[in-house]
C-alpha cells in the first residue's frame, strides 16, 4: 500500500455525553462495541442532549479520510498550529479536500441532532384553537369544539448514538450511519415494538420504553393514566412558548408562524407495517371541550342547553322520565351519537328520533332490539329511570352500568359532562383526540406505509390542527364503541381531526475537524 493512500472511517460526535466519552476512553484498537452504544434519557424535559447551545449531534453518514501510513510523517503536524486536516488539503501531502477539479473544497463531515423537535400554531379558522363542526350551512354555529390541553404521550426513553438502518427494522445486518430511503430506522426497543401490546406481560412493561405511557398496565385509559402525560394548556402555556425565527422552509410566508414546544427521542417502528400501533407509536392527544355556537339555541335549543348545563329532565305523569345529574350546581344530561348524528337526552330525542324513523332503522333497531337472552337498551335506560324515580341511590348505580354497557354494545357513543381536572375550563362536556405523529406521509388515509409513523431524529415536526370533523372520544372509556387499545393501528378510515404536519430536516451542521 502507498503512504497517504491508507482510508479511515470518521465519526463524529459534537457536545458528547459523560457517559460516551467514558466508553470511547476505555476502547482499544479494533474495539468496535462503542458503535452500538445507547443512551437512556432521565429527564424527559430537560434531557442533556438538547440543552441549548450543548445539542448532543453525531456523525449523519460515515466520513472516508487519509492518513500518512509512515510514522515519520507525523512529525509534520505536531503542533496546534500544524494539525493534520481530515477535511482540507495537508500542503500537497495527504489531500482530504474535495479534490483538485473541485477546487480543493473543504470535505465536510457532516453531523445531525441526535433528537427531534415538535413545533405548534394555532390552525382554526375561529381562531383561539375552536372549530365549527357544521358539515352544511344550515349546521353552522350549532355545535362547536374549544382544543383546551395538548399532551405528548408514549416520549421514547433510548436511542443510539449512532443512526443505523436496516431493511427491516431489526437490529440484524444494520447499516451505521445508513440512508432511511427503502430502508427503516432501527430503533433501540425494535424487538419490544414486534410484540403483541394487548398482551399483559408487554402492557406492564410500558414506562420501562417510554415516557408519558398512553396506557395504563391493563391497556386502558383512565384519569389516573391521564395525569401521567405531559399535559399543558394549549393557549396558556403551549402558545406562549419561544418562535421559531428559522423561516428558510416557509420561503412564501404562507404558513403561519409555530412556536417551539419541546424536543423528542427517535421513536421508529420496524416492519411490517401494521407494527405502527397506539401502545408504542409517539403522538398527541388533544382535549376538547364542546361549545354553543351563534345558533344553538335557536336551532337546536335543547342541546345548547345541555352544553350550558340548563338542561331540564322531561316529565311524564308527574314524574322524572328522564335521567340528568349535577356537575358543579348544574344539571347535565348523557348525550348520544349514533351514525354521525348527536341526540339530548334518551328519551327527549333517541327515542324520539326512533319511533319517527320506525321499526328497521338502525336507530329503532339498535335502542329497542334485544340480544338473545337480554334486554333491549331501551329497556334498561326505563329501569334506570324508575331507580331514579323511586331515589335508589344503589340501584341507581347499578342501572346506570348495566345501561351505559348496553348502550356502547349497540353502537352509541356516551358523553356524560364533568368537570376539567384542573378547573381551568369549568364543566361541561370534555373528549379527546388521539394524533400519531406522521413521519412518512404516503398519502393514504387508510393505508399503513413503510416508516410512516414515528419519530426520527434531526427533523422538526411543525404540527397545526386544521380541522375537526365530529366530537373526539369520551372522556370514560367504557362510554366508547370504538376504544382504541395498545394494538389499535395508527392508520385508521375514520377521521376525527384533521392536523396539519410538516416534516422540516434540520440544518445539517458542518464542522471542520481538526487535530
Amino acid at each position: 500500500m502507498q503512504e497517504y493512500q491508507e482510508g479511515i472511517n470518521v465519526y463524529v460526535f459534537c457536545n458528547p455525553l459523560q457517559t460516551l466519552v467514558d466508553v470511547l476512553n476505555k476502547a482499544q484498537q479494533g474495539d468496535v462495541d462503542w458503535i452500538n452504544e445507547s443512551y437512556e434519557i432521565k429527564d424527559d424535559e430537560n434531557s442533556a442532549i438538547w440543552t441549548k447551545n450543548s445539542f448532543l449531534m453525531s456523525s449523519h453518514d460515515v466520513a472516508i479520510r487519509k492518513l500518512p501510513v509512515q510514522f515519520s510523517s507525523w512529525d509534520n503536524y505536531n503542533s496546534e498550529e500544524s494539525a493534520f486536516k481530515l477535511c482540507e488539503n495537508n500542503s500537497g501531502s495527504v489531500d482530504n479536500s474535495l479534490g483538485a477539479d473541485k477546487n480543493y473544497g473543504t470535505n465536510y463531515v457532516h453531523v445531525e441532532r441526535a433528537a427531534a423537535r415538535f413545533d405548534f400554531k394555532d390552525g382554526s379558522k375561529l381562531g383561539n384553537n375552536t372549530y365549527d363542526l357544521g358539515k352544511t350551512e344550515a349546521d353552522k354555529e350549532v355545535m362547536k369544539v374549544q382544543l383546551m390541553r395538548m399532551a405528548l404521550v408514549n416520549l421514547s426513553k433510548n436511542f443510539y448514538f449512532l443512526r443505523r438502518t436496516s431493511v427491516d427494522g431489526m437490529p440484524n445486518n444494520v447499516t451505521i450511519c445508513g440512508t432511511e430511503y427503502d430502508n427503516y430506522i432501527v430503533d433501540t426497543d425494535a424487538k419490544f415494538k414486534s410484540e403483541d401490546l394487548n398482551d399483559p406481560k408487554n402492557t406492564v412493561q410500558f414506562p420501562n420504553y417510554v415516557f408519558y405511557p398512553l396506557f395504563n398496565a391493563e391497556g386502558k385509559i383512565d384519569e389516573a393514566q391521564r395525569n401521567k402525560w405531559h399535559r399543558h394548556l394549549i393557549k396558556e402555556e403551549i402558545l406562549k412558548g419561544g418562535p421559531d425565527n428559522d423561516d428558510s422552509w416557509n420561503g412564501d410566508g404562507t404558513k403561519g408562524d409555530y412556536v417551539i414546544w419541546r424536543y423528542a427521542v427517535e421513536n421508529t417502528i420496524p416492519s411490517d407495517e401494521n407494527k405502527q400501533r397506539n401502545g408504542i407509536t409517539t403522538g398527541v392527544v388533544f382535549k376538547g371541550k364542546l361549545l354553543s355556537g351563534s345558533n344553538t339555541a335557536t336551532k337546536h335549543p335543547k342541546l345548547n342547553a345541555a352544553i350550558n348545563g340548563t338542561y331540564t329532565v322531561p316529565m311524564k305523569d308527574g314524574k322524572v322520565n328522564g335521567y340528568v345529574y349535577t356537575v358543579d350546581g348544574k344539571s347535565y344530561p348523557i348525550l348520544y351519537e349514533f351514525q354521525s348524528q348527536i341526540y339530548v337526552g334518551w328519551n327527549d330525542e333517541v327515542m324520539e328520533h326512533a319511533a319517527a324513523y320506525g321499526p328497521g332503522s338502525p336507530l329503532h333497531t339498535a335502542a329497542t332490539v334485544a340480544p338473545e337472552g337480554g334486554k333491549s337498551v331501551n329497556e334498561l335506560y326505563q329501569a334506570l329511570v324508575t331507580a331514579v324515580q323511586e331515589k335508589d341511590k344503589v340501584k341507581e348505580d347499578a342501572a346506570l352500568t348495566a345501561f351505559r354497557a348496553a348502550a356502547t354494545a349497540a353502537g352509541f357513543t356516551l358523553y356524560q359532562a364533568s368537570l376539567d381536572e384542573h378547573n381551568d375550563y369549568g364543566a361541561g362536556y370534555y373528549f379527546y383526540y388521539y394524533y400519531w405523529n406522521r413521519h412518512n406521509d404516503n398519502s393514504l388515509p387508510a393505508t399503513m406505509g413503510k416508516m410512516e409513523f414515528g419519530v426520527v431524529r434531526n427533523n422538526v415536526y411543525k404540527l397545526a390542527v386544521t380541522n375537526i370533523k365530529r366530537l373526539g372520544h369520551p372522556r370514560i372509556t367504557d362510554n366508547d364503541p370504538d376504544p382504541i387499545d395498545p394494538n389499535t393501528p395508527d392508520e385508521k378510515g375514520d377521521v376525527y381531526l384533521t392536523v396539519s404536519c410538516q416534516v422540516l430536516p434540520w440544518t445539517v451542521r458542518v464542522n471542520n475537524i481538526e487535530f
